[in-house]
């Protein structure tokens, strides 16, 4: 993990992540408790965390979201898995109420596809990221 919390993988950070973004993508503010992503539905933007806490919340038995304990920070990527493979979210991510609130970059479904289309070495360098440690993730424990 680098020092500002982005993740390298095979010598592609966050800086490729950030370029793909800028590019296209539109910034939203979030505040506490809102939700970004809601479980069974469909992508239609993947999400890139640029400020704050976001927090994973998973459907029980008896329908209702409950904290699966998980967060992401500051680079982490959302709903990207779900939008390039066309199945629903698998989880809620809401805005942290411990925070003031939260910053995103929004990047459409069709742009995010045209970009990795027309440029292999963008296409390469993001499914690199896909394939590295999770990103926003807080680094493993020593």
């Amino acid at each position: 993990m680098g020092a500002n919390g982005s993740v390298e993988a095979g010598g592609v950070d966050s800086d490729m992540l950030e370029l793909i973004f800028m590019k296209a993508a539109k910034p939203r503010e979030l505040a506490p408790g809102e939700r970004l992503v809601v479980e069974g539905e469909v992508m239609k933007s993947v999400f890139l965390l640029t400020e704050g806490e976001l927090c994973l919340k998973k459907k029980g038995e008896n329908g209702v979201s409950k904290p699966t304990g998980i967060s992401r920070y500051k680079g982490a990527l959302l709903g990207e898995l779900s939008l390039l493979l066309g199945y629903p979210a698998s989880v809620s991510i809401e805005v942290s109420p411990n925070t003031s609130g939260a910053s995103v970059l929004e990047l459409p479904q069709e742009q995010l596809l045209s970009m990795l289309s027309s440029d292999p070495h963008l296409a390469g360098g993001f499914f690199r990221l896909l394939g590295g440690p999770a990103l926003g993730s807080p680094p493993p424990p020593p």
